[in-house]
């Protein structure tokens, strides 16, 4: 293991290589604290280092806390699929983002009685599809009609949110775009997702 990684390691940051050879289990974010770090993101902009405190729970194990960093954070509160090395617990891998991706996927096909991959790809271009039908609705209704209601897609009422991760992984792949366009700024976007993410309980 190079200097890097080991200094990495010992720091808490994640890697993704445990998804194949850890043992699964679950995490849950007791805290989440931004940290002075940050990191470039894919897009070339820098995204803060969030400081998390996870209780981590593996099948024949007490539930354990460990430190973890992880850019963006994630919100207090939440339980997540988790992968820890069998060689050393304190390493371990939160595997959020496929999850959030799974939610959409799932929340979409049952949508849209279609099949989605839980590629982001396939998910935008599902969410993507829902509105276009919307705003055809909307424009060909006769004039004076009330809006009509967009079948299949779901209102953003509390219970729709509340339950659904899915939605939620719309709205910030959406943020995202944004962000990764240069159309918010890094403080924005972290306000933003803190705010929908807080939209979970």
């Amino acid at each position: 293991m190079g200097l890097f990684r080991k200094l990495r390691k010992s720091l808490g940051y994640e890697s993704s290589k445990l998804r194949e050879r850890g043992i699964r289990g679950t995490a849950k974010v007791l805290s989440s604290e931004r940290t002075m770090m940050s990191e470039e993101s894919g897009s070339g902009r820098n995204v803060h280092i969030y400081k998390l405190r996870l209780l981590v729970t593996v099948p024949g194990s007490e539930p354990y806390e460990v430190t973890y960093r992880l850019p963006g954070g994630l919100g207090e509160g939440g339980e997540y699929r988790c992968y820890v090395d069998p060689d050393d617990p304190s390493n371990v891998f939160v595997d959020h983002a496929a999850m959030a991706r799974e939610h959409a996927a799932d929340e979409l096909s049952q949508t849209t009685g279609k099949p989605v991959a839980a590629d982001a790809e396939s998910i935008l271009g599902s969410a993507a599809g829902l509105i276009e039908d919307a705003q055809k609705q909307m424009f060909t209704a006769p004039a004076g009609a009330p809006p009509p209601t967009p079948t299949g897609i779901p209102s953003p009422t509390a219970s729709s949110v509340s339950h659904g991760d899915g939605y939620r992984m719309i709205l910030i792949s959406r943020l995202d775009a944004r962000h990764d366009k240069g159309e918010i700024s890094d403080e924005d976007y972290e306000t933003e997702k803190r705010k929908i993410e807080g939209g979970a309980g």
